[in-house]
């Protein structure tokens, strides 16, 4: 029964092959449908101003309805990302008899651990920023509906400012295994500027007098970043991810 019961177990567990292109995956997905769905929030949603809010959102109710379909296919994706970049790099921290003095201070176990747990963290924060914006499509109400719609910005906008610290801390966990140096150091660099990029944006946001124009020069200075950092890691993800242990 034990071998048995050890068999299943070693047959339902995913390789770091299989992780990795669920990764790539999932985020390359996300980006994309990212790309709809936002935009269409953005050109629904007037700032300060209800009543075109409303009238925007009467007018493009189909288009909402099918955006907030795409919310919910990121949110389950991003608990795939969660999940899989920790089962990705947990088993990556050396035996304990192997550890040396580096290893000691920089266990990747753990590394991987707050990385799922703060993208999970952000997750949440997106699955309530939907909730309000289901709420806005359903109440019949002009002044709700863009309350509504203006909680999602809020909500959504503390989020990324913890979807930044989980870049940052992705970028610490990145290992190239068995590949070049320089491609390391390159996707390192791109996902921690791109998590300083969204928390100094969206922090700023929340402090600044005059949001608009620290908004335009912070994603002058990281917008690059923030773009490439993730959609880099996802590519070298379904590409290259995984492969070293494949070929041992």
């Amino acid at each position: 029964k034990v071998t048995k019961n050890a068999q299943r177990k070693k047959a339902n567990k995913f390789t770091k092959r299989q992780l990795a292109i669920i990764i790539g995956v999932s985020l390359l997905l996300m980006a994309i449908i990212a790309a709809f769905s936002f935009p269409t929030f953005t050109s629904i949603f007037v700032l300060g101003n209800p009543v075109s809010t409303g009238a925007n959102l009467a007018a493009n109710s189909g288009k909402f309805i099918g955006s907030l379909f795409g919310w919910l296919g990121i949110i389950i994706l991003d608990l795939l990302v969660s999940l899989g970049v920790y089962k990705y790099y947990r088993n990556d921290a050396p035996e304990t008899a192997k550890k040396d003095k580096e290893d000691r201070k920089f266990d990747q176990s753990k590394l991987a651990g707050l990385s799922g747990i703060l993208r999970l963290v952000y997750t949440l924060f997106l699955i309530a920023a939907t909730s309000a914006l289901v709420l806005a499509q359903t109440t019949g109400s002009v002044i709700q509906s863009y309350n509504f719609l203006n909680a999602f910005n809020s909500i959504w906008g503390w989020g990324l400012i913890v979807f930044g610290l989980h870049l940052i801390v992705l970028g610490l966990t990145y290992k190239n295994e068995g590949g070049r140096k320089w491609l390391t150091i390159l996707i390192k660099t791109l996902l921690i500027l791109a998590g300083i990029g969204y928390m100094v944006q969206y922090i700023g946001i929340l402090l600044v007098p005059n949001p608009v124009a620290f908004v335009a020069t912070i994603e002058s200075i990281f917008m690059i970043f923030m773009i490439v950092g993730e959609i880099g890691f996802a590519l070298w993800m379904l590409l290259k991810g995984g492969k070293s242990t494949v070929n041992k």
